[in-house]
């Protein structure tokens, strides 16, 4: 398994950002790729199809920007989602 990030994960993400080169790499090698970010969009379901396969915010609901980084853990967090 190969984990991958961005602060917000969009639709945008497929064109050339990180996550999706990451995601292409890990694909190839037969590694299955969980995308993390501090924020997903409404349409970010389309990374879907470029290799990344689940998707999950750090962030513990929805929270306005200066109260996230008031309270984010983002190890704890990422904890979460990986059990």
């Amino acid at each position: 398994m190969l984990i991958t990030g961005e602060g917000k994960i969009e639709g945008q993400t497929i064109f050339g950002k990180t996550p999706i080169g990451v995601a292409k790499t890990a694909k190839k090698l037969g590694f299955p790729v969980i995308g993390i970010a501090g924020n997903i969009s409404k349409d970010s379901y389309i990374i879907h199809q470029y290799g990344i396969d689940p998707i999950f915010s750090i962030v513990p609901g929805f929270l306005v920007l200066e109260d996230a980084f008031k309270v984010v853990r983002t190890a704890e967090n990422i904890a979460v989602v990986l059990n």
